[in-house]
């Protein structure tokens, strides 16, 4: 069985969507329409595993070693060779990622299109590109504890809620194949500067690098009060808005297509503030809008050009900068309203605090809006139908 396109009505999105390709995309099973469903608790149980069996695990710490061998297990059991990356910690210490490496079907060029195509809107692509080529995609979440959290802290939200995203991603696309080259990647040293996303792009020669359209990062998607998703710094660059937020507005399309909210009861949210903040880059003030002033691992592959989409959980609605509070729920008004790196980021407190099942929709949904996103070429205007 293979994908192929449906006839759409010409519009700007199709002239970004990869050249106008096809999307080779072999798949077993009955299809995807329902795949949300599909997913049950496999993330979710993942999820509380890593949390309560290692609970506390800051980089390069014998509990997280523990926890990357138990990933690179989990990987190994899901039919997948994973490899591990040393890291080295701005401490002298040692960490690691583990890394897996998913070949997809493909891409090949329209040739119709290629003839009309608008290269400066979107110049990661090739204009020589005709034929069977290969685009990359990469996930990551980092598994690794914040070293400053509360003594009772096991980490549920951050990130063990972003690891058992990135396990459940990889037991769908065991299931279901997509045009994308996929690497996934657990990245150790998360709170250590980034250690290993860092290690990650600079092992990447320039011809992967080249070929890498996005990178999606899963972080912190459990305790605070809305599902987000951002765009990275690069995108307030000149003339940068749209090429590096490319990616997440295909996303957030998806979410209102896919009908995410009736599906999972779990909606993306946009930051949408219209307020001014000190640009991150050091120019001047922006528009506090489809970004987040969290600095994560996204910025190691945002400062190399790499278009990302960061999900996290928190709450931006407040009216100006200093008012933002991760969760207004009064059950966490003793600290400030942050629960990740409190005593509240424990997976028994979170299960009693938190509506039932909340855990597994809220992985589940973030899933399945990347899943959609690759499957479809993650810049949006296309879709597939299957044939036989």
């Amino acid at each position: 069985m293979y994908r192929k396109q449906r006839r759409l009505p010409k519009s700007f999105f199709l002239s970004i969507f990869l050249a106008g390709v096809l999307l080779l995309s072999a798949c077993s099973g009955s299809g995807t329409a329902d795949l949300v469903h599909q997913f049950q608790s496999y993330g979710a149980d993942f999820a509380k595993k890593a949390a309560t069996t290692y609970p506390r695990r800051p980089a390069g710490s014998e509990a997280e070693k523990a926890l990357g061998d138990m990933i690179f297990e989990e990987f190994t059991r899901l039919g997948f060779k994973p490899e591990f990356q040393e890291v080295n910690l701005p401490d002298g210490g040692k960490s690691r990622n583990v890394i897996v490496r998913i070949p997809g079907s493909g891409f090949t060029a329209d040739e119709d299109r290629l003839k009309t195509f608008n290269y400066d809107i979107y110049d990661r692509r090739a204009k020589a590109e005709d034929g069977l080529f290969h685009r990359n995609v990469v996930i990551g979440a980092r598994y690794d504890t914040d070293p400053e959290a509360a003594e009772e802290s096991d980490g549920i939200s951050d990130n063990a809620s972003g690891l058992g995203a990135l396990l459940l991603t990889g037991q769908t696309l065991k299931r279901y194949k997509v045009g994308y080259d996929v690497t996934l990647v657990a990245l150790g040293g998360g709170f250590a500067d980034l250690a290993g996303a860092r290690t990650f792009v600079e092992s990447l020669d320039a011809d992967k690098l080249a070929m890498t359209d996005i990178f999606y990062e899963y972080r912190n998607l459990y305790a605070g009060e809305k599902l987000y998703g951002h765009a990275g710094w690069s995108s307030l660059k000149p003339d940068s808005k749209y090429k590096f937020r490319q990616p997440l507005y295909a996303i957030q399309d998806l979410a209102i297509v896919e009908r995410l909210l009736d599906k999972t009861g779990i909606a993306l949210y946009g930051n949408q503030s219209t307020y001014k903040v000190d640009n991150p880059l050091g120019e001047g003030q922006v528009v506090f809008r489809d970004f987040s002033l969290h600095q994560s691992d996204y910025r190691a592959f945002d400062e190399k050009g790499i278009p990302v989409v960061f999900f996290e959980s928190y709450n931006y609605g407040a009216e100006k900068q200093e008012d933002l509070v991760e969760n207004n729920d009064p059950n966490y008004q003793s600290t400030n309203f942050k629960v990740s790196g409190t005593a509240f980021d424990n997976t028994e407190s979170l299960e009693k605090l938190s509506e039932k099942q909340f855990l597994e929709r809220r992985i589940n949904a973030t899933v399945y809006l990347v899943y959609l996103a690759l499957e479809q070429g993650g810049l949006g205007g296309q879709s597939y139908s299957l044939v036989s």
